[in-house]
């Protein structure tokens, strides 16, 4: 997974370079209006637009039946099965081309989540820095230690959660870009990254909350760094990033549900254009 996960990461930054020069909101109903498009035509290469139309004829023919033998009850009813039969043969349509398409939507919506689900640290700003032991914690406390890179320093003690097997402290940050928070167990390294941002940076840049351990759905979910050696001390880490939201018309929004909306909409706007019938 860390292969295709590289992989997804680059040719997600390239299609961003263009849209990282608008800021966050305007770029992310861009990209959002870009992927509706693009699965859209994609969709349409996919499925088999003869029996989708056969089916949709049918569900039209049913319920003008339905209109026409109103006062026939026996008549209705056949006509009402004959609509919903129709109508189920028309979502076995859709069914395999959205099946093939899931996987890439997973992949491409766990990138858009990396870049505009969390919002990176401040300078002066703390968060909570959490690592989960696959074992039980060392009995030796000093076995455990915690650094950081230059733009972030040590900002508690260490606490320990025997029951959950879990390493938090607090770090604040000093400096801008991409830092490093590192937990030594028993003399090996753990890494997790951290992003900073100075005041006023409206840039988009990558601020992964999670770094996991194996497991094929946590590691799409998680894709820009890579998973944790198997066999190791730490299952997992996390950074205590604020959540991203945005203003639209008065009301704050996450990522996802502008996604949909202007996916939805790029879709229905360009289904003529592409020569695709929903």
């Amino acid at each position: 997974m860390n292969a295709l996960n590289w992989a997804m990461t680059k040719l997600f930054a390239a299609i961003m370079l263009p849209l990282g020069l608008l800021p966050p909101l305007p770029a992310l109903i861009a990209l959002s209006a870009l992927i509706g498009a693009a699965f859209l035509w994609a969709f349409g290469k996919l499925s088999d637009r003869r029996k989708m139309r056969a089916a949709k004829d049918r569900v039209k023919a049913g319920l003008l039946e339905i209109r026409l033998f109103r006062h026939d009850l026996g008549a209705m009813t056949r006509a009402q099965f004959r609509t919903m039969s129709a109508n189920l043969s028309y979502m076995a349509a859709m069914l395999k081309p959205m099946a093939i398409m899931l996987l890439p939507l997973a992949l491409l919506a766990a990138q858009i989540e990396q870049r505009f689900g969390r919002l990176p640290l401040e300078i002066g700003e703390t968060a909570i820095i959490s690592f989960n032991l696959s074992g039980a914690l060392p009995e030796d406390r000093s076995e455990i230690i915690a650094q950081t890179s230059d733009g972030l320093k040590v900002d508690s003690l260490l606490l320990f959660i025997p029951s959950s097997r879990t390493v938090e402290f607090r770090v604040k940050a000093t400096g801008t870009g991409l830092q490093r928070v590192m937990l030594y167990v028993r003399g090996k390294p753990y890494e997790k990254s951290v992003v900073v941002k100075g005041g006023g940076d409206g840039s988009i840049v990558v601020a992964q909350a999670r770094r996991v351990s194996g497991g094929i759905l946590t590691a799409i979910a998680h894709p820009c760094e890579p998973t944790f050696a198997g066999g190791g001390d730490v299952a997992s880490a996390s950074v205590g990033y604020k959540t991203a939201s945005y203003r639209i018309l008065g009301l704050n929004m996450g990522w996802v549900w502008i996604f949909l909306a202007a996916s939805i909409l790029s879709a229905l706007a360009f289904r003529r254009t592409l020569g695709v019938e929903i």
